[in-house]
């Protein structure tokens, strides 16, 4: 897992607010919530790893 810290860093050099983020092997989700508190869309894909996601995406608090 990457530290929450080098993703934020990523995504900031990265994009900009509103951009979305695309991690096609998100394993335990770090990314997309990384991307979601910076004000972007995440978007994980993932086949495993299911309860470790919940943990970790579980605060966030997403409206549509």
């Amino acid at each position: 897992m990457f530290p929450e810290k080098l993703v934020e860093r990523m995504v900031l050099c990265s994009t900009k607010k509103g951009d979305i983020v695309l991690d096609p092997f998100c394993g335990s989700g770090r990314t997309i919530k990384v991307a979601e508190e910076l004000g972007r869309i995440g978007i994980g894909i993932d086949l495993g790893y299911k309860s470790i996601q919940e943990e970790i995406l579980g605060s966030l608090q997403l409206s549509l």
